[in-house]
């Protein structure tokens, strides 16, 4: 599956992921470069890929956990629906209020959301929720455990995003809450998170070896 580790040469997969790392900079500002001290070879993470692993595993506890934790909004959001999308939201309101949303009709052709979970910050409330109807849509015949994964893996596309520029704490911050992650090479879509290239390769592609 998507989840599973994969295995092809570039991707890291050893029980000392991440441990001895130094920290070289950050690369098109989406790729976080560092050195494997241990093992010469070069890591490069996807900061995106990274936090969005280190948030869906974050959510999914906060779910099975039933404790997701919410933010009221200060200006609730009022979206205009289809009369179809309407109906797809009440019949699936309990997985809305589960994954930390306070959403209820508005009207006949509306809903209105109070609230979202604190872990997604301020996200572009219309687009982001309309992706998750778009979602629902989508597994109209899915279980019910599976319609919450994948609104879950939607959810957290919300996290930084490439070209988000993050400073050197907050490299270490991710760095160190990935390693803690039960899956910390890929993330929920099955993206590495981390591939290395070894000096090896390095010196074979600068012909200083053959």
């Amino acid at each position: 599956t998507k989840e599973e580790i994969l295995n092809n040469n570039n991707n890291v997969k050893k029980d000392n992921f991440l441990d001895d790392v130094k920290i070289i900079g950050v690369l098109f500002s989406t790729y976080i470069l560092m050195e494997d001290i241990k093992s010469n070879k070069l890591l490069i993470m996807d900061q995106h890929a990274a936090h969005e692993r280190i948030m869906y595993e974050k959510y999914r506890k906060e779910y099975e956990n039933e404790n997701v934790a919410v933010q009221t909004l200060l200006t609730p959001e009022v979206l205009e629906l289809t009369s179809s999308e309407i109906e797809l939201v009440i019949d699936n309101l309990d997985i809305f209020i589960k994954l930390g949303f306070i959403v209820e009709q508005f009207g006949q052709n509306s809903v209105i959301i109070r609230g979202v979970p604190i872990l997604f910050g301020k996200p572009q409330l219309k687009n982001f929720f309309m992706e998750l109807v778009d979602e629902l849509k989508a597994s109209i015949n899915s279980s019910y455990d599976l319609k919450i994964d994948k609104i879950m893996k939607i959810a957290c596309t919300n996290a930084i995003k490439s070209g988000d520029k993050i400073t050197d704490i907050e490299i270490e911050s991710l760095i160190k809450q990935l390693k803690n992650t039960k899956n910390p090479y890929t993330c929920p879509h099955g993206r590495p998170t981390v591939v290395e290239i070894s000096k090896k390769d390095i010196e074979k592609e600068f012909k200083r070896i053959m």
